[in-house]
């Protein structure tokens, strides 16, 4: 299956954000991210995120979207890319994998990014055949109350 990424326009997202916040809640939701839909909203807004449309290109079915954020790590300047991907459970091809690699690796260099951080709820996404490694594991649990 080959993909199709389109970016969503800034006024589009305007428009019709009742219909895009679902999306973005889901991918906050699988993601465990740490911003809300809104949050995706202003960063749009100020061109620090981009929002696009993963669409299947022969048949034209639009099959998921993917959320692409600019951040600066603090303490040595590194400029991220960070790729949330929510709808995975099409990838039984190893070829999406690859497609939204190199996707990334383009937008990313024009961009002016240092690295490419992808954020997913499948652990063996960077097995995938994607030259990504594991850097990080987050572990959480939720505060006893009472």
């Amino acid at each position: 299956m080959r993909l199709e990424f389109q970016i969503v326009p800034r006024e589009e997202v305007r428009a019709d954000f009742p219909a895009f916040r679902p999306y973005l809640a889901e991918i906050r939701e699988k993601t465990k991210a740490r911003w809300v839909p809104e949050d995706i909203f202003g960063e749009i807004s100020n061109n620090t995120a981009f929002l696009f449309r993963i669409v299947e290109e022969e048949s034209g079915k639009e099959i998921g979207i993917t959320v692409a954020r600019l951040d600066v790590e603090r303490h040595s300047g590194t400029k991220i890319m960070l790729a949330y991907l929510a709808n995975v459970d099409f990838w039984d091809d190893s070829e999406e994998p690859n497609q939204f690699v190199q996707f990334y690796d383009d937008i990313a260099k024009k961009a002016g990014c240092d690295v490419i951080q992808f954020v997913s709820p499948r652990a063996g996404w960077a097995k995938k055949k994607t030259g990504c490694k594991l850097v990080a594991c987050v572990f959480e649990r939720e505060v006893p109350r009472g």
